[in-house]
C-alpha cells in the first residue's frame, strides 16, 4: 500500500479502534536513562530501523539508531543530542513515532549547536510516519537544515495524525530551522515544517530561508482535521525571516512564513516576529499573506512585529496577513513597511476581524499612508496605537537640557495602554535628531523601546531662539517644540589695571538673548574709581586712582536678561617698581660672574638689559622682581649697561658698570732649536700686556745657565750651547701685572749626527708583502737623501717616512725572486750616514696545468703536469691524498703525466690532489677527473591499459655518466617510425589518455656524451566505460508483439545481458552497443517486472533498470471520446431507471476482462470476460441515482490485435411523470443535464476556489510519505 494510504486508512482503524475499546489513555512516565548520541556519522549498525525488536544501542551511538531504538522501545524515551553536525546519508529521512503511544523528547546542547543536516534530497524527519496517531515528539535546541522534499511538503519535518481519533503532538521549542524546501508543488506545503492533524507548539525558534515554491506556508503549514475541539497551533517568541513561497499557474497560493487551516481549532500567534517574508508570483497568480495565511479559523494574532514582508503581483492580498473564512482577534501587533497587495492586512467578507491597538507604522491609522494599510469588510481597526513625542521642559537656557520621551501610552482615542502589552516593541530602535537651534544636541541618536518608552536628552547649544528635536520611528517623524534662551555671557576681560595718578576707562561688556543689563553687584572700588551703567549690554568704570588706593579690589558685575549669570572682576592699583642697591661690578677676565639684581615696591614683572652686555654675561629675569647677571666675561675694559624693570603699572631704568680685568699673556713659541756649533743663538719673546697692562721684563726658571733675557732690541732668549749640550732642554717664562703672573714652558732644541742600529737583512717570499720601518736618529732628526729603489725587485721599495724613518715596503712578484743588495743615505746639519741592507726573494712552487680532464670508461688517459719549480727549485709532483689503483704519476721531474684506464662501473667524477714543495712553501691541486660513461637502460616503461580520461605516468629510467637526458618518443604505426614528445624531457611521462592514444607505443631515448640508448617499448590501450541511453517505465497490454530498444555507449562497444526477464520477453544483443527486448505477453503474463540489463566491457560496466508492467485491464475513461471502436450491444433507445440489460460487445481478446459503465458523469456498473471468440455478454441495472437524460453505455477492455478497445451505444433516461396527488415531485422542462460539465461553474459561483484549495491541501495528507 502507497504511503498516502497507509497514512489515512491508519488514522481511520485508530478512531475506530480507540472510540470501540476505550482505549485513550494518558503517556506513560519518561524512561529512567536517557539515549545519548555519540557520534555525528549517520548509520544503523544493528538495524534498530527494520527491526522493531531492537531495543538498545550500539556504540558509537548514531542519531539514526537512537531515534529507531526509542520507538522501538515505545512509551516515553529522551534522546540527547551533542554539539555537530549531523548529516544525513542515503538512508533518508529520521523517523520518531512509529507507533501509537510514544512520547518521545529529543534535546540538543545547552551550548553550541546539533544540526541535522540533509543531503540535498531528502527530508529530515517523519514524525508518526504510519499516521496512526496517538504519538507526541518534543524537539529543542535543535537545528535543522537543508531538508528537501519532492513528494508531500514539509521541507525538514512532516508530521500529523491524518485526523485519527488519538491526536499527535509536536512541540518545537529553541529549535532552528534554516535553507529547508518543499518541491512538490501545489499539494505540498510546509517549506520546514507540515502538520495535518493534531497539535503544533512552536516556542522562541527560528526559521530563516525556507521555501514551499508553490505549496503554501514557506516555512510553516498546520492544518487540522476531524474534530477541531483537541487541536491547536501555538506559535510564541519566535522570528520569521526571508521565508516564501510563489503563487503560480493560476493558483492563489500564499504565507511566506506561516499557513494554516485551523478549521475550528486553536489558533495563537503571539510575541513572534515575522521580517521579510514573501509571496512571489512567476505568472501574476494571486499572492495571499506576505508571513502569514489564514485559510480558516479562528485565531489570535498579539504582540507580533510583522515588518518588510511583500506579496508580489496585482492580484497580492495582504502583504503581511491575508484572512479567510473564520474569525481572528489581532491586537498589539506592529504592522509597519509590508509592501504589495493594497494592505498590510487584508481578510474576505467570512472573516470578523477584531483588529484594534496595532501599530500601523505612523499615527494616521491603516486607512491613510504612510501607515500600512488594512482592509476588513467585517472588521474594527480602531482604536490603534499611536506614538507620542514630548519634552520635560519647552523651554531651556543656553548649556542646559531637558529629557525627552517617546511613547504608545496612549491609542487614538487617548486612552491609556497598558505598558505589559506593548511587548511586541521591546528592542525596537527610534532614532532622534536636533531641530535647532544652532549647536543644539540630542542624545543617544537612537534608543530602544522598553515597555513602549524610549529616552533621550536635548541639550541646547550657546545659540537662541525656536528649535526642538524630533523622533522618527517606522514611517513616522514627530517634531518637538523647544525654545532656548541665550544665557548672558561677559565679554570683557576680568582684570582692570589701574596705576596710581593715570586716568582709567574701562568697559564692561556682555552678550546675550535679549541683551543683558549690566549692573555692580558687591565690592568697594579704588578711591578715584566710579562704575557707570549704560545701554543693555554696557557699562563703565573710570577715574584716576590716589597714591592711598594701592592693592587688589575684588568686585561682582552681574548680566541679567531673564536668566542671570555674574562675574567677578579684580581691579589692581600700583606703581612701577624701582631698583634696589644696583651697585657696578668688577671681574677677572673668564672668572665666573653671579649677581642678583633687585627692585622695590610693586614687583616687577620683567627686567632686561635696553643695551649690550660685556661680551659673555647674560641677564635673566627670574618673574619675582629680581634677575641674574652671569657668566664668564670674554673682554677686558669697562662697560656701562642700562637696565628696566617693568611691571603692569610702567617701567623705571637704571644704570651699572662692569669692569673687566686680565693677566699679561706671552704670545710667542714655546720652542726653538739651537745648533751645538761654537756660535750665539737666539729666538724673540713677545706678549701682551693685560689690564691693567704689565710694566716688568719677562723672567727664566729652571733654563740652561747658558740662555738669558735680553731686552736691548726687543725681548729675545739668547745663548750659545756647549758641544754637549745636544737634545731638549725645559724651562718656564714668567710675566706678571696686579692681576696676576702668567707662565710659559719652553723647549730648546739642540742639534746632533745621524745613526742606524737596525738589522740591515731581509726575507720574503715572493706574492707575500713586507713591510718594514728602518729607523734613523739624530738631532735634529736626520733627513734622507737617497733611496736606491733601482736595485730592488719590482714591486718592493723604499719609501722616506720623514722624521728619520724609511719603510721598506711592497710585494715581489714569483719573477722577481732572487737576492738583491741596496742603499740609504740620510743626513742633518750635523752630518751624514750611507747604509747598506740586503733583501732575499724566495717563490714557492706551483702546479700550472690545468685542474680538470676526461677519462672514458675502458679508455686509457692521460694528463701531462705542467709546474713553476719556484725559488729555489722544487722537486717532484707527488699523490696527496687517496688515489683509484687505476690512476698513477709517470716521468721525470718537470715532464711528470697523470695517466690510466678507467674500469667499468667507474662513471662519474674523481677528485686527486696533487703537491709540489720547496723551502719558500708549497702547492697543492685539486684535479678533477670526468669518467664518462655510456647510458645503461635500468627501468623500461611498462604496458598500460585505461579508461579515456585518466591521467597516467610512463616510467624509464637509465644510468651512466653524464647523467643521460631523456626524450620520449611516440610512434602511431606499431613501432614502424617515432616522433619525439615536446617537452617530454623527465624520467616519468605523464599523459591524459584519450581513446585516439589506444594501441600507441612509447619509449624512452636516453642519451650523454658517452653514447645513446632506447628502452624497450610500452603499448598503452584506453577504453571507454559503459553507459546505457536513459530508458523509462514501460506498460504494455497483452495479445501483441512488443519491443523495446536500448544503447550503450562504450570502447570496445560492450556487451548487453539481461537478468529478472518474465519468460514472454527475450533479449538480442546485436554487438555494437545495441539491443532489442522482444515478446509477445499473454494475459496471464500480467504483471509488474523489474527489468534489469548490464552492458560491459573491459573497462567496466553499467546497470540500467526500469519497469515492465503487463496489464490486462483497459479502465473506462472519465469522460467518453468522440469516436469508440464499435457499438455496444443490448441497449435500448430509452430505458427508466432500476431496469436491467443485456449488454454484449466483441472483437477483444479471449479471456481479458471487460469493464462495463454509463456515461454522462462515469458510473462503473460491473464487469465481465471475454469468451473464447472474444466475446462477451452480461446483465447490468440503471443506476437508481441517475439522471434524466440522454446517457452513453460503454465497455472497454483488450482488444484481440492486444490494442486498447472501447465500445459504447446512446440511450435516453426516461422518468416517468407522477400521477398528481401522489407526493412526488415533478420535473417541468424535461430531462435534466448531468455530468462534470456544471461542476466547475457551481465551484465558482460559490466562492470555490477557497474550498479548492482547501480539498487540494486535504489531497495532500492522503500523499504523504510512508512508514
Amino acid at each position: 500500500m502507497r504511503a498516502g494510504h497507509v497514512r489515512s486508512a491508519a488514522a481511520a482503524l485508530s478512531i475506530a479502534a480507540l472510540l470501540a475499546g476505550g482505549l485513550l489513555v494518558s503517556p506513560p512516565a519518561y524512561a529512567a536513562d536517557a539515549i545519548t548520541v555519540t557520534t555525528t556519522a549517520d548509520g544503523d549498525v544493528n538495524d534498530a530501523c527494520g527491526n522493531d525488536t531492537v531495543t538498545t544501542t550500539v556504540d558509537p551511538v548514531t542519531l539514526r539508531n537512537a531515534f529507531c531504538v526509542a520507538n522501538n522501545l515505545g512509551g516515553a524515551q529522551q534522546i540527547s543530542v551533542p554539539a555537530g553536525e549531523y548529516r544525513l546519508g542515503a538512508a533518508g529521512a529520521l523517523k520518531l513515532g512509529t507507533a501509537p503511544g510514544a512520547d518521545i523528547t529529543v534535546t540538543g546542547p545547552a551550548s553550541g549547536e546539533a544540526a541535522i543536516i540533509g543531503n540535498g534530497t531528502t527530508q529530515l524527519l517523519s514524525v508518526d510516519p504510519a499516521v496512526g496517531g496517538g504519538v507526541s515528539v518534543t524537539l529543542e535546541r535543535l537545528t535543522f537544515r537543508g531538508g528537501r522534499d519532492a513528494d508531500a511538503g514539509g521541507g525538514a519535518i512532516i508530521a500529523g495524525d491524518g485526523g485519527a481519533a488519538a491526536r499527535d503532538e509536536l512541540v518545537i521549542r529553541d529549535a532552528v530551522f534554516r535553507d529547508n524546501r518543499s518541491t512538490a508543488g501545489s499539494f505540498a506545503p510546509g517549506g520546514a515544517v507540515q502538520v495535518m492533524g493534531g497539535s503544533l507548539t512552536i516556542e522562541d525558534s527560528l526559521f530563516d530561508q525556507n521555501w514551499a515554491g508553490i505549496g503554501a506556508g514557506g516555512a510553516v503549514f498546520y492544518q487540522a482535521l476531524g474534530d477541531p475541539t483537541d487541536q491547536a497551533l501555538t506559535i510564541t517568541g519566535s522570528t520569521f525571516t526571508g521565508n516564501s513561497v510563489i503563487a503560480s499557474a493560476g493558483l492563489d497560493n500564499g504565507g511566506g512564513a506561516v499557513a494554516y487551516d485551523a478549521a475550528g481549532a486553536s489558533v495563537e500567534i503571539s510575541g513572534s516576529a515575522f521580517n521579510g517574508n514573501q509571496v512571489a508570483t512567476s505568472d501574476g497568480s494571486p499572492a495571499f499573506g506576505g508571513a502569514v495565511r489564514q485559510l480558516s479559523g479562528p485565531a489570535t494574532i498579539t504582540a507580533n512585529t510583522f515588518t518588510g514582508n511583500t506579496v508580489a503581483g496585482a492580484a497580492g492580498f495582504g502583504a503581511a496577513v491575508a484572512l479567510a473564512n473564520g474569525p481572528v482577534t489581532a491586537q498589539y501587533n506592529r504592522i509597519a513597511g509590508n509592501t504589495g497587495g493594497a494592505a498590510a492586512v487584508r481578510a474576505d467578507a467570512s472573516s470578523t476581524v477584531a483588529a484594534t491597538l496595532n501599530w500601523w507604522g505612523c499615527n494616521a491609522g491603516p486607512s491613510t499612508a504612510p501607515c500600512d494599510l488594512a482592509e476588513l469588510p467585517d472588521g474594527t481597526v480602531a482604536p490603534y496605537l499611536t506614538l507620542a513625542a514630548s519634552a520635560a521642559a519647552s523651554t531651556v537656557d543656553s548649556g542646559s537640557s531637558t529629557a525627552l520621551t517617546a511613547s504608545f501610552g496612549r491609542d487614538s482615542a487617548g486612552l491609556p495602554v497598558a505598558p505589559a502589552k506593548l511587548t511586541a516593541f521591546d528592542g525596537a530602535t527610534v532614532a532622534w535628531s536636533a531641530a535647532g537651534p544652532s549647536g543644539s544636541s540630542v542624545s543617544p541618536a537612537s534608543a530602544a523601546l522598553s515597555a513602549g518608552t524610549a529616552g533621550a536628552t536635548f541639550t541646547a547649544g550657546a545659540t537662541g531662539g525656536a528649535g526642538g528635536a524630533s523622533l522618527s520611528f517606522d514611517a513616522v517623524t514627530i517634531p518637538i517644540a523647544i525654545s532656548v534662551r541665550a544665557v548672558p555671557n561677559f565679554t570683557s576681560p576680568d582684570t582692570l589695571v589701574a596705576p596710581i595718578g593715570n586716568a582709567v576707562s574701562f568697559p564692561v561688556t556682555a552678550t546675550g538673548a535679549p541683551a543683558p543689563t549690566i549692573s555692580l553687584v558687591s565690592g568697594p572700588l579704588p578711591t578715584g574709581l566710579s562704575f557707570s551703567p549704560g545701554a543693555p549690554g554696557a557699562a563703565n568704570i573710570s577715574g584716576t586712582p590716589t597714591t592711598g588706593a594701592r592693592g587688589s579690589y575684588p568686585i561682582v558685575l552681574r548680566a541679567d536678561n531673564g536668566a542671570t549669570v555674574e562675574q567677578s572682576l579684580t581691579i589692581e592699583v600700583g606703581a612701577p617698581p624701582a631698583f634696589d642697591g644696583l651697585s657696578d661690578l668688577t671681574v677677572r677676565q673668564g672668572d665666573l660672574v653671579d649677581v642678583t639684581i633687585r627692585t622695590r615696591g610693586d614687583v616687577a614683572d620683567t627686567i632686561v638689559s635696553t643695551g649690550a652686555l660685556p661680551a659673555g654675561l647674560t641677564l635673566t629675569d627670574a618673574g619675582d622682581g629680581t634677575a641674574k647677571l652671569s657668566g664668564r666675561p670674554t673682554a677686558t675694559g669697562v662697560q656701562s649697561i642700562t637696565l628696566r624693570a617693568t611691571n603692569a603699572f610702567g617701567d623705571n631704568d637704571g644704570v651699572m658698570v662692569v669692569t673687566v680685568t686680565a693677566p699679561p699673556a706671552i704670545t710667542s713659541n714655546g720652542f726653538a732649536t739651537f745648533t751645538a756649533d761654537g756660535t750665539e743663538q737666539s729666538v724673540p719673546i713677545t706678549f701682551t700686556p693685560g689690564y691693567p697692562a704689565a710694566t716688568g721684563v719677562p723672567e727664566l726658571s729652571g733654563a740652561p745657565f747658558w740662555l738669558r733675557i735680553d731686552t736691548t732690541s726687543g725681548t729675545r732668549l739668547v745663548g750659545t750651547p756647549p758641544a754637549n749640550a745636544g737634545g731638549t732642554h725645559t724651562f718656564t717664562i714668567s710675566l706678571g701685572n696686579p692681576t696676576g703672573t702668567t707662565m710659559q714652558f719652553f723647549t730648546l732644541t739642540v742639534e746632533s749626527a745621524p745613526s742606524y742600529l737596525g738589522p740591515t737583512f731581509y726575507s720574503v717570499a715572493a706574492g707575500t708583502s713586507i713591510d718594514e720601518t728602518l729607523v734613523f736618529s739624530g738631532a735634529p732628526v736626520p733627513t734622507v737623501t737617497a733611496l736606491e729603489n733601482s736595485s730592488l725587485p719590482s714591486g718592493i721599495t723604499l719609501t722616506d717616512l720623514g722624521n728619520g724613518r724609511v719603510r721598506l715596503h711592497g710585494t715581489a712578484a714569483p719573477a722577481d725572486a732572487g737576492f738583491y743588495t741596496t742603499r740609504i743615505d740620510v743626513e742633518n746639519s750635523v752630518g751624514g750616514l750611507h747604509q747598506t741592507i740586503q733583501l732575499v726573494v724566495g717563490r714557492a712552487p706551483a702546479i700550472t696545468s690545468p685542474g680538470t680532464a676526461t677519462f672514458t670508461v675502458g679508455t686509457a688517459g692521460e694528463l701531462p703536469i705542467t709546474v713553476d719549480g719556484g725559488y729555489p727549485a722544487a722537486g717532484a709532483v707527488v699523490f696527496d691524498g687517496m688515489v683509484p689503483t687505476w690512476l698513477g704519476l709517470t716521468g721525470p721531474v718537470g715532464s711528470q703525466r697523470l695517466v690510466g684506464t678507467p674500469p667499468a662501473g667507474t662513471g662519474g667524477t674523481v677528485e686527486v690532489g696533487l703537491l709540489i714543495s720547496n723551502a719558500y712553501g708549497s702547492d697543492r691541486q685539486l684535479v678533477r677527473l670526468t669518467v664518462n660513461e655510456a647510458p645503461v637502460v635500468t627501468q623500461n616503461p611498462a604496458d598500460a591499459s585505461v579508461v579515456a580520461g585518466t591521467e597516467l605516468e610512463l616510467t624509464a629510467a637509465a644510468s651512466g655518466f653524464p647523467a643521460p637526458g631523456v626524450q620520449w618518443q611516440r610512434s602511431a604505426d606499431d613501432g614502424a617510425s617515432w616522433q619525439p614528445i615536446a617537452g617530454a624531457n623527465d624520467g616519468t611521462l605523464t599523459l591524459t589518455a584519450t581513446l585516439a592514444d589506444d594501441g600507441t607505443r612509447y619509449r624512452a631515448v636516453f642519451t650523454n656524451a658517452a653514447g645513446e640508448t632506447a628502452s624497450a617499448e610500452a603499448t598503452l590501450a584506453v577504453g571507454e566505460v559503459p553507459a546505457f541511453a536513459a530508458q523509462s517505465d514501460v506498460t504494455v497490454l497483452p495479445g501483441a508483439v512488443r519491443t523495446i530498444e536500448v544503447s550503450a555507449t562504450g570502447h570496445p562497444a560492450p556487451a548487453i545481458t539481461a537478468s529478472g526477464l518474465p519468460a514472454w520477453l527475450s533479449l538480442v544483443d546485436h554487438g555494437d552497443g545495441t539491443a532489442t527486448l522482444s515478446g509477445t505477453p499473454a494475459l496471464g503474463d500480467a504483471a509488474a517486472s523489474t527489468i534489469e540489463l548490464t552492458a560491459t566491457n573491459a573497462y567496466g560496466d553499467d546497470v540500467l533498470g526500469f519497469s515492465l508492467t503487463v496489464t490486462d485491464e483497459v479502465a473506462l475513461p472519465s469522460q467518453l471520446p468522440a469516436t469508440v471502436d464499435g457499438v455496444l450491444g443490448g441497449v435500448p433507445a430509452e430505458l427508466r431507471r432500476g431496469q436491467t440489460l443485456t449488454v454484449s460487445g466483441e472483437g477483444f481478446l479471449p479471456g481479458a476482462p471487460i469493464a462495463l459503465g454509463v456515461y454522462s458523469t462515469l458510473t462503473p456498473l460491473g464487469s465481465a470476460v471475454a469468451d473464447a471468440s472474444g466475446a462477451f455478454s452480461a446483465e447490468v441495472t440503471v443506476p437508481e441515482a441517475l439522471a434524466a437524460g440522454e446517457h452513453a453505455f460503454a465497455a472497454s477492455g483488450v482488444g484481440a490485435d492486444g490494442s486498447a478497445r472501447l465500445l459504447a451505444a446512446e440511450t435516453e433516461l426516461v422518468v416517468p411523470v407522477p400521477v398528481p396527488g401522489d407526493g412526488a415531485g415533478s420535473a417541468p422542462g424535461g430531462l435534466s443535464q448531468t455530468g462534470v460539465d456544471t461542476l466547475l461553474p457551481m465551484l465558482l459561483a460559490a466562492g470555490g476556489i477557497l474550498a479548492g484549495l482547501a480539498l487540494l491541501v486535504l489531497l495532500a495528507v492522503r500523499r504523504r510519505r510512508g512508514a
